[in-house]
């Protein structure tokens, strides 16, 4: 008897550890796809959606690319979504029905299960014809304990974006 009372906790805290592994980060972003611009004189910016998952308030410290190539962020936002309408690629500025809306990352605080655009302002930077990214990593807080979630959302800029690059991002 005493065994099976030994089991059901362990199994029930087995369990719950599992689904909260399953449950992914408290800020879940975009992934698993390229975007990419021609307009490789210019800044471009690219958009991604950010939701706060239910964990609690969110608590943004900064986001920052990662893998860049010849790729700089010049400047980084969150911009809430009114009428789910996002951003994907536009030149620099963008519409100012998102440029209006912008809010600085540091401090900037996502209610549970709100959304946002990260609102990323690239440029080329170097020689070459292709500028990239292999991600983002956005670090936060929720109660002072701090996260890091990254994305494998990739941005590119290109002379001809149908074209395959065979060197990297």
């Amino acid at each position: 008897m005493t065994h099976r009372r030994l089991v059901v906790p362990a199994l029930l805290l087995l369990v719950l550890g599992l689904s909260a592994c399953a449950g992914g980060p408290p800020l879940s972003l975009g992934g698993g796809y390229e975007s990419c611009s021609s307009e490789i004189d210019e800044p471009v910016t690219f958009g991604d959606v950010a939701r706060a998952s239910a964990a609690g308030t969110v608590v943004m410290e900064s986001i920052e690319l990662e893998g860049a190539e010849g790729l700089a962020l010049r400047e980084v936002y969150l911009v809430p979504i009114q009428n789910q309408v996002s951003l994907g690629a536009d030149a620099f500025p963008p519409a100012a029905e998102f440029w209006d809306r912008r809010v600085a990352v540091p401090g900037t605080a996502i209610s549970p299960g709100e959304e946002v655009t990260v609102l990323f302002v690239v440029e080329a930077v170097g020689g070459g014809d292709t500028h990239g990214s292999e991600g983002y990593t956005a670090r936060y807080s929720i109660d002072g304990r701090p996260y890091e979630t990254t994305s494998s959302a990739r941005f590119r800029l290109a002379p001809d974006c149908g074209a395959e690059d065979e060197e990297g991002p």
